[in-house]
């Protein structure tokens, strides 16, 4: 088909708009644009008394201003992925050696539980949980459980 050379219309074939997908990129990097970012909080300026009033400053107002916020310089090495692994294992266990640390006193050191009462509770509030003092680690890990057998060593991921 030829095109009338009179005509003010665009050929056919001509492209004036942008293609769907590169519209919606350029939309959704605008809105990233605009989006706030995330305050990071570095903890280690707390320790740091020449920055410690303005640390204390900038944590006041993620807190005031977006609720949440990212910490870094917090000093906790990066095992926190060993020390989910060895939980996991821990719940993993048969129900009698979990409740070997079952415990109404909630100040014991080593206290294995649940959230759910039938009586009160919907299954969606249900938590079983693992609570161990790390307060004094030589004094209580002799207390942790003993099972799975690299639980008590899981504390050199807490130093």
């Amino acid at each position: 088909m030829a095109r009338n050379s009179n005509s003010n219309a665009p050929p056919c074939n001509a492209h004036t708009a942008p293609a769907p997908d590169q519209q919606q990129r350029r939309r959704q990097a605008e809105c990233m644009r605009r989006l706030p970012t995330i305050p990071v909080i570095d903890l280690a300026r707390l320790r740091a008394p020449a920055e410690r009033a303005a640390a204390l400053a900038e944590l006041d107002a993620a807190c005031r201003d977006y609720g949440f916020f990212q910490v870094v310089g917090h000093g906790v090495g990066g095992g926190g992925g060993a020390m989910l692994d060895v939980a996991r294992r821990f719940f993993d266990l048969p129900f009698g050696e979990r409740a070997r640390y079952m415990s109404p006193d909630i100040r014991a050191a080593v206290r294995y539980g649940t959230s759910f009462n039938q009586l009160n509770d919907g299954v969606l509030c249900w938590q079983d949980f693992l609570k161990l003092v790390c307060d004094d680690l030589d004094a209580v890990v002799p207390s942790w459980p003993d099972a799975p057998a690299d639980l008590r060593c899981a504390r050199r991921l807490l130093l």
